[in-house]
């Protein structure tokens, strides 16, 4: 076999094929980053239930720290607010013959606010590689804190004061 030398030709082909690999590289990893563009403070709503009430309070206590948040544990947020609720059951009622919602006697449902910096894309909301969207499970962790069977059950995008009087103004 002869050897061939490498000329000028062949050199400039294969520059331009690595450039074309390193450009769509960038571009198809770039896509899931955002670019820090479209990027708003979005503020959702996780439904977490069936917890002891000692297990509500400790969750509670941490309200003003950041979560950990989403099935690959990479989404943050600060967790602003959290309500306890009664936990309601569904059970038959004997007499009537229906099933009917009652509160559990022992256990309790929260339902936890966090706000979040998130870029949109075209059908989502993504907070560091996590989709948020309603009825998506959303397992979060705090510090000293935890729920694997948590639910996002509402999602707010949050407009400053100034924007909404504005756009009143202009609807008038």
């Amino acid at each position: 076999m002869a050897k061939r030398n490498l000329n000028m030709l062949d050199a400039l082909i294969i520059l331009m094929v690595v450039a074309i690999v390193a450009i769509s590289f960038v571009l198809l990893f770039n896509q899931g980053e955002g670019g820090g563009q479209n990027t708003k403070t979005i503020e959702f709503n996780i439904l977490a239930t069936n917890l002891t009430a000692v297990q509500a309070e400790g969750i509670k206590a941490g309200v003003g720290a950041e979560i950990t948040f989403g099935n690959s544990k990479t989404g943050r947020g600060l967790l602003t607010n959290v309500e306890i609720e009664p936990y309601e059951m569904l059970v038959p009622d004997a007499v009537n013959g229906i099933n009917k919602m009652v509160p559990h006697p022992e256990l309790k449902q929260i339902i936890l606010t966090v706000q979040a910096k998130a870029y949109e894309t075209d059908d989502a909301f993504m907070v560091d590689n996590e989709q948020i969207c309603v009825g998506e499970k959303m397992p979060f962790l705090g510090k000293g804190f935890g729920v694997a069977n948590a639910y996002v059950c509402d999602l707010r995008q949050n407009i400053p004061a100034e924007d909404i009087a504005g756009e009143e103004a202009q609807a008038e």
